[in-house]
């Protein structure tokens, strides 16, 4: 069964990045995070997580989130990178406009 928060989440997530990608990003660790702790909480009360039907272990699904942090890191600092290369262009163009001669 598919958690509900999740779901809302990621679709939040999903809207932010559209917005935002540096954004998106950062919401991407919250849910990471989230769902960390949600999971250990389980875990601590001797419960546990199923992935698409099938039993993870405590370790694994640690794993699975150090995994997801690590994806995580690498969208953010791709998100960085072409934040930072819109800004560059951006200031480009506005100089480009700037040093063009009025005509009369």
């Amino acid at each position: 069964m598919i958690n509900p928060e999740i779901v809302v989440a990621l679709v939040i997530q999903w809207i932010v990045g559209k917005i935002s990608r540096v954004g998106g990003a950062v919401i991407s660790y919250l849910i990471t995070t989230g769902i960390l702790v949600w999971g250990l909480g389980l875990y601590a009360q001797g419960d546990g997580i199923a992935f698409l039907g099938m039993p993870l272990s405590q370790w694994l699904f640690v794993l699975l989130c150090i995994i997801w942090y690590a994806s995580d890191t690498r969208g953010l600092i791709r998100a960085r990178k072409l934040s930072e290369e819109q800004v560059r262009q951006d200031l480009r163009t506005s100089e480009a406009h700037q040093e063009r001669p009025r005509q009369q």
